[in-house]
């Protein structure tokens, strides 16, 4: 049964992240840490909550990554580092823990896109207006005169790009799936707010995120042949009203000099402590300027070992993710030992495809559709109700998205541990685990017979980093 408070939690702790504090409007007392609190209430809350499913990787795997950002630190002889680690990463932890096992159906799935779709409207709202008053209303002013920024972790310009760039397929996902013409036409109307405020932070990473979005489109739609004839007329809006800095984008250009000595800097600091890294948060220490890369800065910070957990788990998410959407049709069911045991199997395929599961499921506007027209016109062309199965490959497509766009956008900035990813990383789990639910035949995406695998990739991509920094020094 839906816990009728459950998104009212989620909603406190996403604000407790996003540090919405409005200066002219809060009070004294909310100095205190009243937001990280209720984070806390919430995981409390889910503690109590049954049942859970642990089934994923990457429920194992956070754990091991959150010791692995306090060995980095305590090994470079700063005990206490490793204590403030804990308590920097470990709410990230809680977060992905609650909505990785509290969202179990597409009614929950819906309601998260909401919560993040409407805060990243308001968002998208306060860079519009700070854009034209030249501060917003919390107090943030503009990057470098003309770039929208906000509060807390998103107050570069850069990362608040990365933000919206992630959580905008959600938005488009909504009004494709609204129940009336009125509300999909608001979700459309918050698509275009978070498109200018994209346009807005005049990020080139951001750019370059929303062309491989859109490219993932192309191919998902089109299939790679035609979508080598589609993507260029895709792409010339883009091209056409991308920000101005664009222009100024090539390899001894300050900025992207600046960017691969970085990288350069992180090889090298990797090679003097190859195992557990410089520690979290240090490679400033060492630099002066940050990575600007997330795979830079993983391995230089935690070293190999640290490095091969944290991009594990990007890994496995981005085969979850493959799996499930390309899939093609419902799985077949596994064949069974006996005629009893066939029955029991056929029985369950009938009750996954035909069964009523209920008024969220089924009522127009909570599952999402994949094709652009409203279901009450689909019903009108008499087009077939879409099956849990292909709601949820559809769901698994708008995370996809918003997963391609974060991985380019963590290319380009030092965002290796940012909530925004490990809460994508959660959705990604809970649409998995969810298809897993519906249809127990479908193969599971496991940690460890693909260990040996995962330790070559990440081997391979720092080599691969290095190979790519070199040449770039070569033209600088």
């Amino acid at each position: 049964m839906l816990n009728p408070f459950q998104p009212f939690f989620y909603l406190l702790a996403y604000l407790a992240i996003l540090y919405i504090r409005p200066h002219e409007f809060v009070p004294a007392f909310m100095n205190l840490p009243v937001l990280p609190l209720l984070l806390v209430a919430a995981f409390g809350i889910w503690l109590v909550r049954q049942p859970k499913n642990f089934e994923a990787s990457q429920f194992r795997l956070m754990p091991v990554l959150l010791l692995m950002l306090m060995l980095s630190v305590i090994f470079t002889g700063w005990f206490g580092g490793g204590l403030q680690v804990f308590s920097d990463f470990a709410p990230v932890v809680m977060l992905f823990y609650i909505v990785a096992t509290s969202v179990d159906s597409l009614q929950r799935l819906r309601q998260i896109f909401i919560v993040l779709g409407v805060s990243v409207t308001v968002i998208a709202w306060h860079g519009i207006d700070q854009s034209a008053r030249g501060i917003g209303w919390t107090g943030a002013e503009l990057s470098q005169g003309t770039r929208i920024t906000y509060l807390g972790f998103l107050n570069d310009p850069n990362d608040l790009a990365m933000a919206l760039t992630m959580v905008l397929p959600m938005i488009v996902y909504l009004a494709r799936g609204a129940g009336s013409r009125l509300v999909g036409l608001a979700w459309y109307a918050a698509a275009a707010a978070v498109m200018y405020a994209i346009y807005l932070t005049n990020s080139r990473g951001a750019v370059l995120a929303v062309g491989s979005m859109v490219a993932m489109y192309g191919v998902l739609r089109y299939g790679v042949v035609k979508s080598v004839i589609v993507l260029p007329m895709l792409m010339a809006p883009l091209v056409a009203l991308g920000p101005s800095r664009m222009a100024e984008m090539s390899a001894d250009e300050d900025s992207a000099e600046g960017r691969i000595e970085a990288w350069y800097e992180g090889v090298q600091l990797l090679i003097s402590r190859p195992l557990f890294g410089v520690g979290k948060g240090q490679f400033a220490e060492h630099h002066g300027l940050t990575a600007h890369n997330s795979f830079v800065l993983a391995f230089a910070e935690l070293g190999l070992i640290g490095y091969f957990f944290w991009l594990s788990i990007l890994i496995i998410s981005w085969l979850m993710l493959q799996r499930l959407v390309r899939s093609g049709h419902e799985p077949a069911p596994a064949p069974a030992p006996d005629s009893a045991a066939a029955s029991g199997i056929e029985q369950m395929a009938e009750e996954v495809l035909h069964v009523d599961s209920g008024p969220h499921e089924d009522t127009p506007g909570e599952g999402a559709s994949d094709e652009p027209a409203l279901e009450d016109d689909d019903k009108k062309k008499g087009k077939p109700e879409e099956t849990p199965w292909e709601k949820l490959q559809g769901a698994a497509r708008t995370l996809w998205y918003g997963y391609v766009g974060g991985l380019v956008s963590a290319f380009f900035l030092s965002r290796s541990y940012v909530v925004i990813l490990y809460l994508h990383i959660a959705l990604i789990v809970a649409v998995f685990q969810m298809a897993r639910r519906e249809r127990p035949d479908f193969a599971p995406v496991l940690f460890g017979p693909m260990a040996g695998r995962l330790a070559l990739v990440s081997l391979g991509s720092v080599i691969g980093l290095w190979i790519l920094t070199r040449v770039l020094l070569a033209f600088t």
